[in-house]
């Protein structure tokens, strides 16, 4: 930086400092202040609508500058303000890149914007967008809980009958919603999915163990032999005798 360029940002720094120490200044930093910790709060706690804090272009408009001076000085506390709401998303546990990937796009609007009421309008917009990111991944993570908790439902009682008004009483939550979501997050019905770790763990003893067809059914809590054979046959084109023969024998082979 050479000695004009020097001096030149020192009387900027002095300029400002003056103005900001005038009875004016003090008004804009406190509503400043307000401004942020508003739209913070409102993040927070997930408010959608216009900020309570609407005297953002008022307020520098007002102050003792031009409105280049006023517009760049709104630039940057749009992009200080975009860093704060980035920041909060993180710590509600909103992933990394989606947190910046949603303020990044933000500051691409706000390279385009030419009035101060424009960015203004951004950072509303903003606000709701990253209330809304936060909800989304709140949302996501008790979908991702409820279906964890009913797999290890399934899990911990594969050897007994399991139904879906079971697992939601056990989880203390609707049989309806949780049915909604685990085939949505999964792609298959949570009645499907429960007959799949049941043919599992009964394709493993058909093999495995010297057991009768009618001690696997009873063992896995199929109502009947002929239920089993259908569901089995479902999951795996074959039936249960049909399997064993054909798998049991390769396990024969291969042991010897």
């Amino acid at each position: 930086m050479n000695k004009k360029e020097q001096w030149l940002q020192e009387e900027l720094i002095a300029k400002y400092q003056k103005e900001i120490s005038s009875k004016e200044g003090e008004k804009l930093k406190y509503n400043f202040i307000c401004y942020e910790e508003g739209m913070l709060k409102e993040i927070k706690e997930g408010k959608y609508g216009l900020s309570s804090s609407t005297y953002f272009s008022n307020q520098l408009e007002g102050f003792m500058m031009d409105a280049k001076d006023a517009f760049l000085m709104s630039q940057y506390i749009a992009i200080s303000l975009l860093a704060i709401f980035t920041r909060t998303a993180i710590e509600k546990k909103v992933p990394i890149e989606n947190a910046f990937a949603m303020r990044m796009a933000c500051i691409q609007m706000l390279e385009k914007l030419s009035t101060v009421q424009d960015i203004q309008n951004l950072l509303e917009c903003a606000k709701e967008r990253f209330v809304y990111l936060i909800e989304f991944h709140k949302r996501e993570k008790k979908t991702r809980t409820i279906v964890e908790r009913c797999k290890k439902y399934v899990q911990l009682h594969i050897y007994e009958k399991i139904s879906v008004e079971e697992i939601a009483n056990t989880i203390h939550a609707n049989k309806d919603y949780i049915s909604y979501v685990f085939h949505k997050q999964e792609g298959i019905p949570l009645v499907t999915y429960i007959q799949q770790q049941k043919i599992q763990v009964s394709k493993t003893m058909l093999v495995s163990k010297r057991q009768d067809l009618e001690s696997i059914r009873r063992e896995l809590g199929f109502n009947s032999q002929s239920y089993f054979s259908t569901v089995f046959k479902k999951h795996t084109g074959m039936t249960p005798a049909q399997y064993r023969k054909e798998y049991g024998e390769k396990e024969k082979q291969y042991s010897m």
